[in-house]
């Protein structure tokens, strides 16, 4: 089974993000526990969940906008490392929500006005083909004070996870760029949606 964010089902892993709007720079991390992994420490992170957090935005003017991905690490949860890793996160950064790792895509392209939207434009360090998932994976997170959890779309039913049905390593990237309405990319009728309702 494959996830939204995903890595190998029995293991746990910690993703960074970092968004770059015109006049700021957004970072965080997520926290990934596959769905027949076991607890990380003492923490109450339920298998087949994602928990994403923030870390800080800094003043910044960026060009070209953009939204990156990467898996930083991906181990046992009951690795020493890994719970040293998470636990630097929970006492540094502030949680903003958690969700389903396996993604039920809901059809429609709702995108609330003014949100900046990113599509995925290329993948670094992976092993597959992404090609097909180019300008057909594509995802949203508002910042309203912090940045909200974010909404994944895809042209492409049933999709398993971002990375399609390509496994995933340490280090792989997805970079994700702004794309305007009426631009490849940007979700129109007959798309997907799934994680935090688009309209809410």
């Amino acid at each position: 089974m494959l996830y939204q964010i995903p890595i190998d089902f029995t293991l746990a892993g910690v993703y960074s993000w970092t968004q770059k709007l015109s006049d700021q720079t957004v970072t965080g991390t997520v926290v990934v526990l596959g769905s027949e992994a076991g607890p990380i420490g003492n923490w109450p992170y339920e298998a087949g969940t994602e928990t994403w957090y923030y870390d800080k935005t800094v003043s910044a003017q960026n060009s070209p906008q953009q939204l990156v991905l990467k898996l930083e690490t991906m181990k046992p949860p009951t690795s020493a490392e890994l719970i040293a890793v998470v636990g630097e996160i929970r006492e540094t950064q502030t949680q903003i929500g958690v969700s389903e790792i396996a993604p039920s895509w809901v059809e429609g392209d709702v995108v609330p006005e003014g949100t900046p939207v990113f599509t995925m434009e290329k993948v670094l360090e992976g092993e597959g083909d992404f090609d097909p998932l180019y300008y057909n994976v594509s995802m949203i997170m508002p910042v309203d004070g912090e940045p909200l959890m974010p909404t994944f779309y895809t042209s492409i039913p049933d999709l398993p996870s971002i990375f399609g049905d390509n496994p995933v390593t340490v280090g792989i990237t997805a970079q994700f760029t702004q794309v305007a309405k009426g631009e490849d990319g940007y979700p129109t009728e007959g798309w997907f949606w799934t994680g935090r309702d688009p309209a809410t």
